[in-house]
């Protein structure tokens, strides 16, 4: 989720493509027929969102605009790779406005794959603990800002705190105004 203290402007709403019908059909039988219920959830791989929206902070220099994105992206190996580099071209393409840009989320994908294809497109990804619950906890959610030296953030402090009434774990990141 994004919170913030500051009124959130300019909101925009992307829409990443889940499972075509045919192929949900499709694979909801298969998995039917292979008594997988993973599989038939699998299926029915929805349309996923990312949010984005500005808001002002305060500097040292007066004021500056920041822009967070936060989404959630598929983890069923089929879409999840198609998902992630439509949600990589609209990062890219977010930054490209010129204003320093956050982005948070699930994005049900290892910290090697988001930092590998994040760091070289100038964000910083810190690494988190895990952020999944359960037998096997995983990181999979992370956060991640423009490493701009003339931008309005310093280097942020990340850190996975508990979380009840969810299968995550939340990230807590705090990045100060310059």
């Amino acid at each position: 989720a994004m919170m913030s203290r500051q009124s959130i402007e300019d909101i925009e709403r992307f829409v990443i493509d889940g499972n075509s019908v045919p192929d949900e059909g499709k694979r909801t039988v298969t998995g039917a027929l292979n008594t997988s219920t993973k599989e038939i959830i699998d299926a029915t791989q929805e349309d996923r969102v990312v949010f984005g929206g500005n808001i002002d902070i305060a500097t040292s220099d007066g004021e500056a605009q920041l822009r967070i994105l936060t989404l959630h992206i598929s983890g069923d190996k089929q879409i999840h790779l198609r998902q992630f580099n439509e949600l990589k071209d609209i990062i890219i393409k977010q930054k490209k406005k010129g204003i320093e840009t956050l982005v948070v989320g699930d994005f049900n994908s290892s910290f090697d794959q988001v930092a590998q294809n994040f760091t070289q497109e100038g964000f910083i990804v810190p690494q988190t603990g895990p952020t999944t619950k359960g037998a096997e906890p995983k990181p999979i959610d992370f956060y991640m800002q423009q490493a701009d030296v003339d931008g309005p953030l310093g280097m942020p402090t990340v850190k996975v705190v508990p979380m009840v009434g969810s299968d995550h774990n939340m990230i807590y990141a705090e990045s100060w105004a310059k």
